[in-house]
């Protein structure tokens, strides 16, 4: 039984979205822990309305928005398996068989020097430099990782602390307080002697382009995959 933590904040449409595509695409057994950063737009009815169905393993309501680094470092307390997966409330996971889960699971079980693994999306390779390290098989070993989908190990969350970093606030994916998240994240890991990578042709559908901090419009970070459903990359990443 796998944990799922999951990080949110306002954007009720691509929330509702992002919580089907768990529900209906993760066939491997799994535990979901939603962590609502004070938003204001419904979404802490909408996931009573999960709780309440027994649709959740726990949920977290946070009455002052306290950013990222504060959810991430809480992920670790969350549940029990020796892998849990960090994702955040506008990804949708893509549609595999077998599941997204057990595609990072097996990777993780192949490869136990990776610490961090993320499932690829179209939005995180735009535009962004990764500095690889190593090829292995299926397997991107880089210096940077989104927190898309992200596989990780608990031992190693113990044992690795975020500071607040960017502001009171921690910002979205492409801002300078996310990077700053990533490089923490990778140093640490690399620190205890883990690599972190991401798993090459996995690819989950970002959905979340407006910043909610400014409503910066991002869409020009993002690139759609060719097909929705079975998610295939486009050519300039494939391989």
């Amino acid at each position: 039984m796998t944990d799922i933590v999951m990080d949110t904040f306002n954007r009720l449409p691509e929330l509702r979205r992002t919580m089907e595509s768990i529900l209906e695409r993760t066939v491997s057994p799994y535990r979901l822990h939603p962590i609502d950063d004070a938003s204001t737009e419904g979404n802490a009815d909408y996931l009573l309305s999960l709780w309440r169905e027994g649709r959740l393993a726990s949920l977290t309501l946070r009455h002052e928005r306290r950013g990222i680094p504060a959810n991430w470092n809480a992920a670790a307390a969350m549940g029990s398996s020796e892998i849990l997966v960090y994702t955040n409330g506008d990804v949708i996971c893509p549609k595999l068989d077998p599941d997204w889960l057990a595609h990072g699971l097996g990777a993780m079980q192949r490869y136990p020097d990776l610490g961090l693994l993320s499932l690829n999306s179209p939005m995180c390779t735009a535009n962004r430099s990764w500095k690889v390290i190593e090829r292995r098989k299926d397997v991107v070993i880089c210096d940077r990782v989104p927190s898309f989908f992200l596989f990780a190990r608990r031992s190693l969350m113990r044992q690795v602390w975020i500071p607040d970093v960017g502001g009171a606030v921690a910002g979205i994916p492409i801002l300078p307080t996310y990077k700053a998240i990533d490089r923490a994240w990778s140093q640490a890991v690399q620190a205890r002697g883990y690599v972190v990578g991401y798993l090459s042709a996995v690819y989950c559908e970002h959905i979340g382009i407006r910043s909610v901090r400014n409503g910066r419009d991002l869409s020009r970070w993002a690139i759609t995959p060719l097909d929705a459903e079975t998610l295939t990359p486009p050519e300039e990443y494939r391989g």
